[in-house]
């Protein structure tokens, strides 16, 4: 909302709420005893509260004022408006009737025009018919000449075609004849370098065969040998791991031996100060928070008392 219309309408600006928000929001409490942190929160809520019921009420007021208002433009509207339309209603009857006048003596005058353009283009067409019928008898003498020529052109086109027909015929015997002799050299030049190829072929896979032979022996060796290290190296490495594990096993003995006797003074006073812990008498309470208390001790020393006993015995 505009900041003018909260000024006028509500008495109370963004700017307030803002400085309201950096005074209240930091305010807090801090648990059941701070009684005045409590009082202080709760007198800042009063006065928020006091202005938002405020700006509900005059919302409420400035809303009922705007729907009476719109409520009286309404009705204002509606009776200017009875009162102008048969004004308007009788000016619109009276250009009406104008207008029909004028339609009218368009519709006759339109009439009028398209009866003498029809007049027109009635005279055209039979004129243009009848230079249309001439111009036939002229076209059939014609195509009756052309069909004479176009006989003769054909028959003539046919005996050439004839001719050429024998040509092309002795033509493609003659190519087929030289076709075939040359087909029947290049089959016989193919098997003749096909039977070479494969007599090289055979000769290179012969060889090829034998050093693949060979390289397969020898990788067969090394394999064995890098196998038979391998196992020597693997043997070598697992004594190493055992001796060095069984090494540590004692070190770590031997350390917690001596940290044990190192500590034994100090584990017998614990154990002596457990016990003593154990046999502490409490004292007899009345009251549900003192008998809390009492019991949430005496679990917590049973606890650290079995543990210290267990470790003991251990």
């Amino acid at each position: 909302m505009d900041n003018n219309i909260t000024q006028v309408c509500f008495d109370l600006t963004v700017e307030a709420i803002s400085n309201m928000a950096r005074i209240y929001m930091p305010l807090t409490v801090r648990g059941l005893a701070d009684k005045e942190g409590l009082a202080t929160v709760h007198a800042a809520r009063m006065v928020v509260k006091s202005h938002r019921v405020a700006v509900e009420k005059r919302r409420k007021e400035k809303k009922k004022e705007a729907l009476e208002y719109c409520q009286a433009l309404d009705a204002g509207a509606r009776q200017l408006t009875a009162l102008l339309s048969p004004i308007e209603q009788h000016l619109q009857s009276e250009e009406d009737k104008i207008q029909s006048i004028k339609d009218a003596l368009e519709a006759e005058k339109a009439a009028a025009e398209a009866a003498r353009l029809q007049a027109i283009e009635d005279a055209r067409l039979a004129e243009e018919a009848r230079r249309r019928a001439e111009e036939e008898a002229a076209l059939a003498v014609e195509r009756a000449r052309l069909a004479e020529i176009d006989k003769a052109q054909r028959a003539e086109r046919a005996r050439i075609a004839e001719e050429r027909a024998a040509i092309e015929k002795a033509q493609q015997v003659e190519q087929a004849r030289i076709k075939n002799e040359r087909a029947e050299i290049e089959r016989e030049k193919q098997e003749i370098e096909a039977a070479k190829q494969k007599a090289e072929a055979d000769a290179r896979r012969k060889v090829e065969l034998e050093k693949a032979r060979e390289e397969a022996a020898e990788q067969e060796r090394q394999k064995l040998a890098r196998k038979a290290e391998q196992d020597r190296l693997n043997a070598e490495l697992a004594e190493a791991a055992r001796i060095k594990r069984e090494k540590e096993e004692r070190e770590r003995a031997d350390e917690l031996a001596r940290l044990y006797e190192l500590a034994r003074p100090d584990n017998e006073k614990v154990v002596a100060f457990a016990q003593k812990l154990a046999a502490l008498e409490y004292p007899a309470v009345a009251t549900p928070l003192a008998v809390r208390r009492i019991n949430a001790v005496h679990e917590d020393i049973s606890e650290w008392v079995n543990s210290v006993l267990s470790e003991e015995k251990c």
